[in-house]
């Protein structure tokens, strides 16, 4: 105390009247606030020294130039380290505190609350604070605002906080408070805004908030709420924004709140346990601009009377079970800027009012059951197969949707295809043998391969160009083993490029088989001269020398199905029912071709996945005739010399081991019923 008087009086004398005895211990007071700050990285208290600056000079302190004393002092955003001194208490007529944006660290000193009684505003935001908020702090009865959000306060909420009534903005968001919310904190009166957003709070909504008459603004969001939203707060007329997301709130969206009409910026209730439809109230707050309530449980319709939120430039309801039709009246609403319903239910067709809408800038319709046309303008030319994504009826005009022409087409089939899955099995038991009958009375006869000369000629015609070995070595890298794509009973399959850039897989017949490779070489030879259909692999060449036999065929880019089929294999990339129903119709036109339409009439033998190949349009074509068989009936009029009767020992009986094709095996039983 002794040293105290002697350093009023040293500095009395120094100054001489320049500063009052008051104002001598306000400067002192400060410099032990400076005592305390252990980094001052931007130099900011460097002009804080006990001669030679008149205090209120100093930077961040403002006197009252009647009574020259400290009314305020501003140090924010100044990257101080050190802690809170509790002198600052002496600066007995402290317009403002405000210390935000630093690096201060400690608790609040009790001794806050011994501040001037003059003082109206507290900024301690965005520093290292911890520790639980004192309740001394309810002594600063002219506060109206208290800022400590962005620290690592904890403990509950005093209580006490509602004996200042002045309060009109309290922020204590981002910190980790837990507890209940006060319900005292509804006898503050002329509150306007409430933020208590980010901590660990608990229980309900206080019923009582219905008298803070005065409430703009109340942020809840990112707690651990629970229970139903208050209907009382429908009482908080001059509300303009409410956001209780992200918390465990349940129950319904009460009538009286969705029917605010104050809210004119935004109400969120998104990331809850919300039940129930969609208020029709909500068509009363025709001055809000955003409104979210996605990730719920909400059901039901969205009402056409949504329309009537005429401000409207957000809106968000994803995540929900919402069903039946998307509003027209959604794409009327002449200021609507995003509209986001994926993940929900929804049917029928897109409105045309979205589309053309000159306002939309981010539409989201994923996951839901939409159905219909799309096109690529409008409010829609922007968008990409994302924000459609999931819904199987859809088709159009944006990249990777479905062609609604082709669509159509496909869907045509399915019928057909599901009845012949029913339908199969009885002509195969009745009427198939019947038919094979009546083929073997008129002689059936087998066209074996013959002699390739008619091949020979073809290869020469201008149309199938001559390849030689040496360029098929060097296309395949010497058919090397990272160009190996597939294996096979006769051979192996290589892809290759050649000197003008076209992708080949070339075919080529395992020699060690002399005897097997020549009646599958003949046999593919046959096949693919004379059958020609845009659902079977078509041939570029052949290259034929006495210890080498190969095909040289198009690279499909799809590969096969079975590598779409079967993850092992490949690709998994997981076809859909449509495109499934389109490959079954392929490779159905591709058989029935070589079944009735073929100048020479074809038994695969072998057809299975591996064996589907599929283009870059994912069309499917029929490939490895290896142990097809040539057939043509003794009524033909253009019976050829490489026809021979069929025989049980012309290898009907054959495929990949363990697999018989259903068309050989039903020929086999009715060959062996005939005789």
């Amino acid at each position: 105390m002794f040293s105290f008087l002697c350093l009023i009086i040293i500095l009395f004398v120094v100054y001489g009247e320049e500063i009052s005895p008051q104002l001598v211990k306000e400067r002192i007071s400060l410099l032990s606030f400076k005592s305390d700050v252990v980094l001052d990285p931007e130099g900011a208290l460097e002009s804080w020294n006990s001669s030679g600056i008149h205090v209120c000079n100093w930077t961040g302190v403002k006197c009252n130039n009647a009574s020259d004393r400290v009314v305020q002092l501003d140090l924010s955003g100044l990257s101080l380290r050190g802690r809170i001194s509790p002198v600052l208490a002496n600066l007995s007529s402290l317009l403002e505190l405000e210390l935000a944006g630093n690096n201060l660290l400690g608790e609040i000193p009790p001794i806050i609350g011994d501040l001037s009684t003059n003082c109206v505003q507290i900024h301690l935001e965005e520093n290292i604070l911890y520790g639980s908020i004192p309740s001394s702090i309810s002594n600063l009865v002219n506060l109206t605002l208290l800022n400590l959000s962005s620290n690592l306060l904890n403990g509950t909420i005093p209580p006490e906080l509602c004996r200042m009534g002045k309060l009109e903005r309290v922020y204590l968001s981002n910190n980790s408070l837990s507890g209940e919310i006060p319900a005292a904190l509804a006898n503050i009166s002329h509150l306007g805004l409430l933020d208590l957003s980010k901590n660990k709070l608990t229980g309900s909504i206080p019923d009582s908030f219905a008298y803070l008459s005065q409430l703009r603004r109340l942020f809840l969001y990112e707690n651990q709420l629970s229970g139903t939203i208050p209907p009382s707060l429908g009482q908080c007329v001059n509300l303009e924004i409410l956001d209780l997301s992200s918390n465990d709130i349940s129950g319904t969206i009460p009538s009286e709140v969705a029917g605010l009409r104050s809210l004119k910026l935004y109400l969120n209730l998104s990331r809850n346990h919300l039940h129930g439809p969609l208020p029709l109230e909500l068509s009363k707050m025709d001055m809000v601009l955003a409104i979210d309530l996605s990730s719920n449980n909400l059901s039901g319709t969205i009402p056409p009377q949504l329309g009537s939120c005429i401000a409207l430039e957000y809106l968000n309801l994803s995540g929900n079970v919402l069903e039946g039709l998307l509003p027209a009246t959604i794409g009327q609403l002449p200021y609507l800027k995003e509209l986001d319903v994926s993940s929900n239910q929804l049917s029928g067709n897109i409105p045309q009012s979205i589309e053309e809408s000159p306002t939309f800038k981010h539409l989201n319709f994923s996951f839901n059951k939409f159905s219909g046309n799309i096109s690529n303008k409008g409010a829609f030319s922007s968008l990409t197969i994302d924000s459609f994504r999931g819904n199987d009826g859809l088709c159009g005009e944006i990249k990777g949707m479905p062609n609604c022409q082709r669509r159509n087409a496909h869907l045509s089939f399915i019928l057909p295809v599901l009845l012949s899955l029913f339908a199969t099995p009885l002509l195969c038991m009745f009427a198939y043998p019947l038919v094979l009958r009546l083929r073997f009375r008129r002689q059936m006869v087998i066209l074996n391969g013959g002699d390739l000369g008619d091949e020979d000629k073809e290869t020469k015609d201008l149309k199938h160009p001559r390849i030689s070995y040496r360029e098929l070595i060097e296309a395949t890298g010497g058919f090397s083993a990272s160009s190996l794509i597939g294996s096979g009973q006769f051979g192996h399959v290589y892809k290759g490029v050649l000197q003008d850039n076209t992708r080949i897989a070339v075919k080529v017949l395992d020699s060690k088989a002399t005897g097997e490779i020549s009646g599958s070489f003949k046999r593919e030879c046959q096949v693919l001269k004379r059958a020609k259909h845009r659902n079977l692999i078509k041939i570029i060449t052949i290259c034929s020398k006495p210890d080498f036999k190969a095909f040289v065929l198009p690279l499909m880019s799809n590969g096969s199905l079975e590598g779409h089929l079967y993850p092992s294999h490949g690709l998994n990339t997981g076809l859909d029912l449509i495109q499934l129903v389109s490959i079954c119709n392929d490779v159905a036109q591709g058989v029935a071709y070589l079944h009735h339409y073929s100048p020479v009439r074809v038994v695969h033998c072998d057809l299975k996945p591996s064996n589907i190949l599929l283009d870059e349009d994912m069309t499917a074509l029929v490939a490895d005739f290896g142990i097809a068989r040539l057939i043509k009936g003794a009524d033909d009029s253009n019976s050829t010399d490489d026809s021979v009767f069929l025989s049980s020992s012309d290898g009907l009986l054959c495929g990949s081991v363990g697999y018989i094709a259903p068309g050989m095996f039903l020929l086999f039983a009715t060959t062996w019923y005939y005789f």
